[in-house]
């Protein structure tokens, strides 16, 4: 029995522009999960869970040709991969994600969704976010990890002020 583990994990992803929040940034998308004693993750689990953040942010899932989110669950190359955890309120977004993986799952399946989880916020902010990662296996075995994410504040222009009117003398003023 062996801990999954989760290849290209960092404790901090940074973003250099609050603003990417606002159409969403994916947050993981060089990580993979591995299962070291090659029971894969059929009926092992994904969560993620803001446990530290903003009013407003939302994980979610990012879709697109490989990887859709269906009525039925997650779909991986046509493939059912997951379905939603019954205790989550939003199946694709809200402050907590879960989702059971089905029979047959590997490393590619899991990595894919959790490669395509992004974080939103309609509002900038540069905030410390805090994300708990909860990885189970096959065999029940479960990692968990922390994320925090940080991001710098755009520049802010430098104001423009109106040029000075010139003083004019008052021997010159017209009376």
């Amino acid at each position: 029995m062996q801990v999954p583990t989760l290849n290209g994990f960092s404790s901090t992803v940074h973003l250099a522009d609050a603003r990417e929040l606002v159409d969403g940034i994916i947050l993981f998308p060089d990580w993979t999960v591995a299962n070291p004693d090659a029971t894969g993750f059929g009926n092992g689990s994904l969560s993620l869970e803001i446990v530290k953040g903003k009013k407003g942010d939302i994980l979610r899932i990012r879709t697109d040709e490989s990887l859709l989110f269906t009525a039925d669950g997650v779909v991986f190359q046509g493939q059912l991969i997951a379905r939603p955890l019954a205790q989550v309120r939003f199946a694709n977004s809200g402050p907590k994600l879960a989702y059971l993986f089905m029979d047959g799952v590997f490393w590619d399946g899991a990595s894919a969704l959790l490669q395509r989880i992004e974080l939103a916020n309609s509002q900038v902010d540069a905030s410390l976010r805090e994300i708990a990662i909860e990885v189970a296996d096959a065999d029940r075995d479960v990692l968990k990890a922390t994320v925090n994410i940080t991001a710098d504040m755009p520049p802010t222009p430098a104001r423009q002020r109106a040029p000075k009117q010139a003083k004019i003398p008052s021997w010159r003023q017209k009376k």
